[in-house]
């Protein structure tokens, strides 16, 4: 019993389940410990947390919009749901900041937005709650990026 929970209680400082070493060090004693300290210990974004998708997003990951599983930042087709996911908006170039910039600013303190903003979000069907912009079920930071799906959208 001892052993069982020396084995837990070094599973979960190398970052493995420690439940498991557990009952593998109640029923092989010291060979389960000595096993356990010559594996090495896990990084702690590759914890078993993450498989059952209960911890946040690692680098190179986005979540699906429609599951709310996290894929590949890649990924075009989410592997759980199996839709297709939305395009990652481009890195804006220079050129695209100074066209985009009246419609990226935010509304002001009152909560207000400039006419032009107004225009847009109402061309495209686009509502804002007070943090985020929404078209459709997805949510954006800023209006350019809801423009820019909006019209990837009207194209189709």
């Amino acid at each position: 019993m001892f052993i069982g929970s020396l084995c837990s209680y070094v599973a979960t400082q190398k970052n493995r389940d420690g439940s498991s070493w557990f009952f593998l060090g109640f029923l092989f004693s010291i060979f389960a410990l000595i096993a356990l300290v010559a594996i090495p210990s896990l990084p702690k974004d590759t914890n078993t947390a993450q498989s059952d998708g209960n911890s946040s997003a690692s680098a190179g990951t986005r979540k699906c919009p429609f599951c709310a599983e996290y894929v590949k930042t890649e990924a075009i087709i989410c592997r759980f749901c199996k839709k297709d996911l939305p395009p990652l908006p481009e890195p804006e170039s220079a050129s695209n900041i100074k066209n985009s910039i009246n419609i990226n600013l935010p509304p002001d303190q009152t909560g207000s937005f400039s006419s032009e903003q107004i225009r847009v979000m109402e061309e495209f069907g686009i509502s804002y709650d007070g943090e985020k912009f929404h078209f459709l079920e997805y949510r954006y930071e800023k209006l350019s990026d809801a423009v820019d799906y909006a019209k990837q959208q009207k194209e189709k």
